[in-house]
């Protein structure tokens, strides 16, 4: 089940690669830190939205301040919208107008 939240990123890229799962399937480096590892296991489990949230924000937190990694590209987001017209904007950059208010 998608989660649409970083743990997919998190899994993909910063995972000890271990060839049997999809654990850092994206982890060209080779890189690997068993704490983050962890982390990201709790992650998978954790049921409690802001337990969850938390433990998200903790490993992207020790990704950022270690320097594990360095993104080479920033994609920018060109979006502009009135002040009456209230969108989420969602990670793969689609809008959905079933998610769109007009106050």
């Amino acid at each position: 089940m998608a989660t649409f939240d970083a743990l997919y990123s998190l899994d993909s890229l910063m995972s000890t690669k271990d060839g049997k799962t999809s654990a850092g399937v994206y982890n060209g480096g080779r890189f690997s830190d068993a704490k983050l590892d962890g982390m990201i296991q709790q992650i998978k489990v954790e049921m409690d939205a802001p337990k969850r949230d938390a433990l998200i924000n903790d490993a992207l937190k020790l990704v950022k301040d270690e320097y594990y990694y360095l993104p080479l590209h920033h994609q920018i987001r060109p979006w502009a919208m009135r002040k009456n017209v209230d969108t989420p904007h969602r990670a793969d950059d689609r809008p959905m107008p079933a998610w769109t208010t007009i106050k």
